[in-house]
């Protein structure tokens, strides 16, 4: 099977290339089953501003998004859509993470959201994070509830996770709905009701470690220069994992504070690929990381 190659640019603070913007608001829009929604000035709000966001190209064609910016205390995820055409491929998920690593300030951080999508409860949920009906949220994150809460919606009612008429109209047509409503009220106590625009709030406390290990065992390849950046084994106590992970992180931190194309994240997933035929290429990395911190 011929390898998908999906390439990551990075863009900070309202520095999105124009040229993509239409190509993002249509592809979003094709994500989300209600018509024309979310509309227009709500997506940009989502990929322009002061905040991170992490474009994935398909060529020149962009093919998904996410974005983070941050808060006092809390780092929100701001926004996340992958074209149809190449979903439950763990693209999403990286995308949110890459975004979150660049606007993390500390090793460890706080991360949320809203949505009325089960796809990112659950994403959360394997982080650790909350709504979870087996534990009681973390009093940790309970302020961290109202920071989102106060900056998505302040007049709006907060119940545990769930934010009460978060959206102005519900994001999804209504046999979408109904199938999310079922799936998110096994992870929240409070009733949720999409259909007049409630949201959950969902967060985790979580480290720049878990992210880029999130994003390198994915199953995409990372590289730079036409060549592969990956550990050869996929053990979170392999050597060569904690180098590349290290390097990886090292060299999106010296790019945090540019709005810079960040072309050494060019991504090719490959289903037959595996971690016992990926290499690591640690002078690559060094090149890199050494033209990055000269800018």
């Amino acid at each position: 099977m011929e390898s998908e190659r999906i390439k990551f640019e990075a863009y900070k603070d309202d520095e999105l290339d124009s040229r993509y913007i239409e190509s993002v608001v249509d592809l979003t829009q094709s994500a989300f089953s209600a018509k024309d929604i979310p509309i227009e000035e709500d997506i940009l709000d989502h990929i322009l501003g002061d905040l991170t966001v992490i474009l994935a190209l398909r060529g020149d064609e962009p093919v998904g998004f996410g974005s983070a910016l941050g808060l006092e205390n809390t780092v929100v995820q701001h926004g996340a859509a992958v074209d149809p055409c190449v979903q439950e491929k763990g693209l999403g998920k990286a995308l949110i993470d890459c975004a979150t690593l660049l606007e993390a300030r500390d090793d460890e951080v706080v991360i949320g959201g809203r949505t009325q999508s089960p796809f990112y409860v659950k994403y959360i949920s394997e982080k650790g994070g909350y709504p979870c009906r087996d534990r009681e949220t973390n009093e940790d994150l309970v302020d961290c509830l109202r920071e989102l809460a106060n900056y998505y919606s302040p007049d709006s009612e907060l119940e545990g996770h769930v934010l009460r008429k978060a959206y102005p109209e519900p994001l999804y047509k209504e046999e979408d709905l109904l199938e999310s409503q079922e799936v998110l009220s096994e992870f929240v106590d409070s009733e949720v009701n999409l259909f007049r625009g409630d949201g959950i709030l969902a967060a985790a406390q979580t480290t720049v470690e878990t992210l880029g290990r999130a994003i390198i065992d994915a199953g995409y390849e990372l590289e730079y220069a036409g060549e592969k950046v990956k550990v050869d084994c996929g053990k979170s106590n392999c050597m060569d994992a904690d180098k590349t992970l290290n390097e990886m992180l090292d060299l999106m931190g010296a790019a945090e504070s540019k709005a810079t194309t960040l072309d050494m994240l060019s991504l090719r997933r490959d289903e037959k690929s595996s971690f016992s035929n990926l290499r690591t290429y640690d002078e690559e990395f060094e090149k890199l990381f050494r033209m990055i911190s000269s800018n």
